[in-house]
């Protein structure tokens, strides 16, 4: 008699001990977390992310998956682990806002509740839950799993995850990396895929050097000079959200440039002013971080040419020579620069280049045609606004 009561005074006794050491360190109903997503399925049903056991997650929690727009998917955890979880999302209300390595948040929530009507059920309902499937069966109750699946989440084995993902196609690399950043806050650090025109203002600070080639039936000869000046720029960018899209790390922009300076240099002026006015295309490839990222600095490279048009009036006390120039130019330049914004939007960057601008001028009445060319690095900054 002995001992068949000995077993159910266990089970009374360390029951509720065990129940309360599987679930007291799960979240509550509506509490929130921030995760990072690590890796999706292609068609975005399962979705890995960085928070597991540790952070209160549990296998049969459903969840409603948020940013400052609202709801954009539902969810429940298939597999858990110490520090990850693998998600099946059952209800996908704006998948393009479902990016890897996409800060987003979620809210523990009720589980969708099944219908008696097979036309209208999500899908057939039963216990079984597997990682990775692309069809998901709702629980009714939350923690309602398999053994299989609490065998999982007990054991906290990354190992049985990694072999489950990686047949799905998730990259095992992105399983093994511990040392991705966890944001404690979307207002610090995330994405923002509406951000796709972008308007910008830069100050150029330009020490260049130049040569002057002067040729007329009189006299012939290379001058060296120095142009010292603060210019300014304006320009339109335009980014492409579509991650397929090849574009999606590169940027489009349209530029205007004007600048008034003095200078020196050509056939040993003592003055020399000039205006100039040029318009061009250019092309940034974002390196690293995603070109909608916001609250990380994003480092770019950048490409830019065009034309445009010069005015000079020039001054040689050696001949008492005073005349007005009228010319054309070309130009190009390449740099590395970095850029950052905040969530609303306004950002600031900075271009570090190496420019070049080719200038011709035609005397009329005259028998002489100048050339002059100006290059060197420059160090441009300033502001810009995404919408």
């Amino acid at each position: 008699m002995k001992n068949k009561i000995a077993p159910k005074i266990i089970v009374l006794t360390f029951g509720p001990l065990l129940f309360w050491s599987t679930s007291s360190f799960s979240l509550e109903m509506d509490e929130k977390l921030t995760v990072r997503v690590l890796s999706l399925s292609n068609s975005k049903k399962t979705m890995l992310v960085n928070r597991g056991l540790e952070d209160g997650l549990v296998v049969g929690d459903h969840a409603k998956f948020f940013l400052t727009t609202g709801v954009v998917a539902r969810g429940v955890v298939v597999k858990a682990s110490p520090s990850r979880s693998i998600w099946s999302m059952y209800r996908l209300v704006n998948p393009q806002e479902i990016e890897s390595d996409k800060v987003i948040n979620l809210k523990i929530s009720t589980p969708v509740k099944l219908t008696e009507d097979p036309t209208k059920m999500l899908v057939e309902a039963h216990s079984e839950i597997e990682a990775g499937s692309e069809v998901l069966a709702v629980p009714v109750a939350r923690g309602d799993v398999s053994s299989k699946a609490m065998a999982s989440k007990s054991n906290g084995n990354e190992l049985d995850d990694l072999e489950e993902v990686q047949s799905k196609g998730i990259d095992k690399k992105q399983i093994e990396e511990d040392n991705i950043p966890v944001v404690s806050n979307s207002n610090k650090a995330g994405i923002n895929k509406k951000w796709t025109l972008e308007i910008w203002g830069m100050a150029h600070f330009n020490g260049l050097s130049t040569t002057t080639d002067v040729s007329s039936t009189t006299a012939s000869g290379v001058n060296p000079g120095k142009q010292s000046f603060m210019d300014f720029s304006i320009g339109l960018e335009k980014y492409f959200a579509e991650k397929e899209n090849w574009l999606h790390k590169f940027s489009l922009n349209v530029m205007l440039h004007n600048n008034i300076q003095e200078l020196s240099g050509l056939e040993n002026a003592d003055n020399l002013k000039q205006s100039s006015f040029e318009y061009g295309v250019g092309l940034h490839w974002h390196l690293l971080e995603d070109p909608f990222t916001y609250g990380r600095p994003i480092l770019f490279s950048a490409l830019y040419f065009g034309f445009g048009n010069t005015s000079d009036s020039v001054t040689i006390t050696s001949t008492q020579y005073n005349e007005s120039f009228k010319g054309a130019a070309s130009f190009f330049s390449l740099g590395l620069g970095g850029k950052y914004y905040i969530q609303n939007g306004f950002g600031g960057r900075i271009l570090l280049d190496y420019y070049r601008r080719s200038e011709k001028y035609e005397v009329s009445n005259a028998s002489s045609s100048y050339s002059k060319v100006a290059s060197g690095p420059r160090i441009m900054a300033g502001l810009s606004y995404r919408w």
